[in-house]
């Protein structure tokens, strides 16, 4: 047989195969053209991928590297990057890559527009695993019914210290493919029960019990734990401690309005179940289990008067203290500090070994922290530094009505779940 028939016939039998390409790894369907339901292939790498974190200076670490917002996705294959998220995870799709009314209506469910501003020049959908590789890839994802029912739940975990106390787990049996990379999945890892509804749920009815389940509560913030505990001191409640920097610096900066604000905006969110305002002198409780005392708000507020240099140090040694005198019912509600500040510490050292001395016997603390100014210096830097350490968030407001805002943000906002 001649080179040129052995070719004709090589053209010939590619030319059977369907040919559908992969809009994520670039590979080509192996199914004979015309063939019905979904496109196969054993996929490959997504070099065709990109990586998007929830904020553009967050990382995704994968074998010891760190993966930012823009970066190629080629260390992840098609199938993996699912084991790797897990529970809840979601798919990015920019939204000029699909046509919303060409997807059928019993599936709109399963995508939406972004809940975050993931980009400033692409719109994005978030999907579920299941609208990615159906509508999307167009694919089979070659998972098993198990870990399709999987990926399609709720990814909020049970946050009480119930879970802590008594050991209540479950084992995740999620089963992962042979060669798989260890980093990927933890096979047999034991979590915090996680909420049994499905992704993007509506809030629970407290009342009512779904399907299947023979136990559990309804958290706040409208999950459903299949947990055998009080429904108590859940993490959906929070403790607030404003922390307020009375620098001389201060002096210039009103920031009275917006801690009025501040107050009643934490009163009207059903997660804060108490709120003290820390002074490096005193600590007032302005309400507990929503019932404000206006009388210790003016006291409060009369008492935020410039004095002296800034130590966040001794704020923060105030709130530790705070936190190690609690009783036993205060410690089954999940601490937030906020730091608001206009300057630099005088002490950053100090502050971070006091920091990272404290933090890990408080593993639920969450911080946030506020430069408040147009002229904060050098410490956006190192106020980032203390809100990543306290799995926070840096805010920084140029004036009262930005200041607002934030505080507005972190009393709806206190820790955001990886789903809802």
């Amino acid at each position: 047989m001649s080179e040129v028939t052995k070719k004709e016939q090589n053209q010939e039998k590619e030319n059977d195969y369907c040919g559908y390409k992969c809009k994520s790894c670039g590979y080509f369907c192996s199914l004979p053209k015309g063939h019905p339901g979904l496109h196969f292939c054993r996929h490959g790498n997504m070099k065709d991928g990109i990586i998007v974190t929830e904020k553009e200076q967050d990382a995704i670490q994968f074998n010891k590297i760190n993966l930012r917002t823009g970066e190629s996705a080629k260390s992840f294959i098609c199938t993996h990057q699912c084991i790797l998220f897990g529970r809840g995870h979601i798919h990015l799709i920019p939204v000029n890559d699909i046509n919303f009314n060409d997807i059928p209506e019993e599936d709109r469910n399963y995508i939406r527009l972004a809940q975050n501003q993931y980009s400033d020049n692409v719109q994005y959908y978030e999907a579920t695993c299941y609208f990615y590789w159906q509508h999307y890839l167009k694919f089979e994802s070659g998972f098993s019914n198990e870990e399709k029912f999987e990926f399609s739940r709720c990814g909020a975990k049970c946050r009480s210290k119930f879970m802590k106390q008594k050991k209540i787990m479950q084992k995740i049996t999620t089963n992962k493919p042979k060669n798989i990379d260890k980093n990927l999945s933890k096979r047999g890892a034991r979590h915090p029960p996680y909420c049994v509804l499905p992704m993007w749920h509506k809030p629970w009815d407290p009342n009512e019990i779904p399907d299947g389940q023979a136990q559990g509560y309804t958290s706040t913030d409208g999950h459903f734990f299949p947990c055998n505990h009080p429904n108590t001191g859940i993490f959906a409640n929070y403790h607030h401690y404003l922390i307020i920097d009375r620098s001389g610096s201060m002096g210039s900066k009103d920031v009275k309005p917006s801690v009025y604000d501040w107050i009643y905006e934490c009163k009207t969110t059903k997660k804060i179940d108490a709120l003290l305002l820390l002074l490096m002198s005193k600590v007032d409780t302005i309400f507990q289990s929503q019932i404000v005392d206006s009388n210790l708000i003016e006291r409060y507020c009369r008492n935020i008067k410039p004095r002296g240099g800034t130590s966040f140090k001794v704020a923060f040694e105030r709130g530790f203290n705070l936190l190690n005198n609690l009783d036993d019912r205060e410690r089954q509600i999940r601490p937030v500090f906020v730091l608001l500040t206009d300057g630099e510490d005088w002490e950053p050292q100090q502050t971070m070994n006091l920091l990272q001395q404290n933090i890990p016997n408080f593993p639920d603390l969450i911080i946030h922290t506020i430069g408040f100014g147009s002229d904060v210096g050098n410490s956006p830097q190192f106020l980032k530094q203390i809100a990543n350490l306290g799995n926070g968030d840096f805010h920084l407001a140029k004036d009262n009505i930005e200041l607002a805002e934030v505080f507005k943000i972190i009393a709806k906002e206190p820790a955001k779940d990886r789903d809802n």
